[in-house]
């Protein structure tokens, strides 16, 4: 399946479920990507203080028992970003505004090998 197509078909689950953790999601994302001869990396959004890890809540899950994250994972190619939740490519530097209604960065955490080196890589950052 192409990944524009997992995106279009992924989104429109979540008007009827809450979204899976992101993990999950960025690594379905990347191997359509790399079937599709892309090279993906793997972004993540925090809004970090000294002491506070803010919570990113997602304006399109907003209401009651809407899901919140400190940390969010995307997967991205290139300058885009590939997020279920935004159903579409956005630029990367537009997503956490689109997603969070904040200007965060979404910085580069590693570049995509599979999901088993991705959680490796997050508890390393832990």
């Amino acid at each position: 399946m192409k990944a524009i197509d997992y995106l279009h078909e992924r989104s429109a689950q979540l008007e009827h479920e809450l979204p899976r953790e992101c993990v999950v999601e960025a690594c379905a994302v990347a191997a359509a990507l790399i079937a599709d001869g892309q090279r993906p990396w793997i972004g993540r959004i925090r809004d970090r203080g000294e002491n506070y890890a803010g919570p990113l809540h997602a304006a399109r899950f907003s209401g009651r028992n809407a899901p919140a994250w400190t940390t969010h994972y995307v997967c991205c190619a290139g300058d885009l970003a590939y997020d279920p939740i935004a159903g579409e490519p956005v630029p990367v530097s537009e997503l956490a505004e689109r997603l969070f209604g904040r200007p965060l960065a979404v910085e580069h955490f590693l570049d995509f090998t599979g999901e088993a080196e991705l959680r490796q890589a997050i508890r390393k950052a832990l």
